[in-house]
């Protein structure tokens, strides 16, 4: 398979369409705004109505061209419209259909509320005062539910739910996080995990809501964001990291050689499995990971495998907890560092973070590791990012964000992780 560009496009198009009438339109207030947002609906309906017609239908401005001069095509120009309006209806009526009830996807606050209940009585005397759902998110949505009870107390509660375009499950991450908690890794508390689809659609987990917020987004840190915190972050990998492992999983690990080569094994066949498996950038990836990092890995231990800050939350200066651990593995945790390296350095000189990173317990990274993680960092994203983009040409995307990751996010890791090779080659 290869990419369509024409079904990308389409596709691209109907999740910018989706997200916005479900997500922003609603919160326009202003009469101005909802009439922009009514102009920008028509436009962007054409548009989708156009891209399906595709090639069945006579171009449209040959034929406005060609009506000048020639009664024939004022017939084609009249059939094109004919074809562009039943398109638009068929896509109107089939987005009212498919529409769910609300932004949260038929997630509920009664719905909430039984649920609770049956898991505690306690919450009977409980009401779900308010439901959001957090933005950034791609391989699971997340909502915090707020509760108010009859006493005056109030709760925070965090759902962690599956989607059905990611790999990643829930069911994984539960015991693991539990696992963390009992050995003192600072993770949100984990409450229940429930597998039954039939309560809000997917299977999902519920976390204590933690107090702080993130320091920084997927692409590095905010501004004005303090050195502390990235000494903070330091001492939360250095946590994870030194967690004995016999406290985690049962079983006996693979040797680190071994690890690294079912690592590459599994990721490349994800790569031959998307529409960029020609890309030599890529192969030119996987041959030189291949040759070096098995030789260089170091002993295992738990990786977080999206060890971003955006993904640990701080109150001030101090470390509260590391979020969204779906990506966790046994592995090098060389490459929690190569992962976070950019983002640290836009907040304090990395020989700085290394010292308090070692001063907490976490073992000591040779350069070489750090590079050769520094190559798999990238082509890992790269291939992620691929697996969206072959979803894109298949048409089963009706998310912005994961439209950007496809298109946008992919070639920019793809690029990046050409950069990295030229310093290795």
């Amino acid at each position: 398979m290869k990419d369509d560009h024409h079904q990308m496009l389409t596709t691209c198009l109907k999740s910018l369409r989706s997200d916005l009438r479900l997500r922003v339109a609603p919160e326009i207030q202003s009469p101005l705004g909802k009439e922009t947002w009514r102009l920008a609906e028509i436009l962007l309906t054409r548009l989708i109505a156009r891209q399906e017609a595709g090639v069945n239908a006579v171009n449209g401005h040959e034929a406005a061209t060609g009506a000048l001069i020639d009664p024939q095509p004022l017939n084609a120009l009249i059939d094109y419209e004919d074809t562009i309006a039943a398109h638009v209806a068929r896509y109107r009526e089939a987005a009212v259909v498919a529409a769910p009830e609300n932004a949260l996807g038929g997630v509920t606050a009664a719905g909430i509320q039984a649920w609770l209940a049956r898991k505690n009585p306690r919450y009977a005397a409980s009401e779900v005062s308010a439901i959001r759902e957090i933005a950034g998110g791609r391989s699971k949505r997340t909502m915090i539910v707020s509760l108010a009870f009859a006493d005056g107390g109030r709760e925070g509660l965090v759902i962690r739910m599956d989607s059905p375009r990611y790999p990643t499950r829930v069911a994984d991450e539960f015991p693991l996080l539990a696992a963390l908690a009992r050995a003192g890794v600072p993770v949100p508390p984990p409450l229940w995990f429930e597998p039954d689809p039939a309560v809000f659609g997917h299977p999902f987990i519920v976390m204590r809501e933690m107090r702080g917020q993130p320091p920084g987004t997927l692409w590095g840190s905010h501004a004005q964001c303090p050195p502390a915190v990235g000494l903070a972050y330091a001492e939360g990998l250095a946590r994870v990291h030194r967690v004995p492992l016999e406290q985690i999983v049962a079983a006996e690990h693979p040797q680190p050689a071994q690890m690294a080569e079912a690592m590459i094994d599994h990721f490349e066949a994800r790569w031959q499995g998307t529409t960029v498996a020609d890309s030599p950038t890529l192969a030119a990836g996987y041959r030189w990971v291949r040759r070096h990092l098995p030789r260089v890995t170091g002993a295992a231990a738990v990786v977080h495998g999206d060890a971003g800050l955006h993904n640990f939350l701080i109150d001030g200066d101090e470390l509260v907890c590391l979020l969204d651990w779906e990506f966790a593995h046994l592995g090098d945790p060389a490459e929690d560092l190569a992962y976070c390296r950019n983002a640290i350095e836009s907040v304090l000189p990395w020989p700085q973070f290394i010292e308090r990173y070692e001063a907490c317990g976490g073992p000591h990274i040779a350069p070489e590791r750090l590079q050769a993680y520094t190559v798999w960092k990238e082509l890992r994203s790269a291939t992620m990012c691929a697996e969206v983009r072959a979803s894109l040409t298949r048409g089963g995307i009706n998310e912005i964000g994961l439209a950007v990751t496809g298109l946008d996010s992919f070639a920019r890791f793809e690029a990046k992780l050409a950069r990295v090779l030229l310093e290795v080659l």
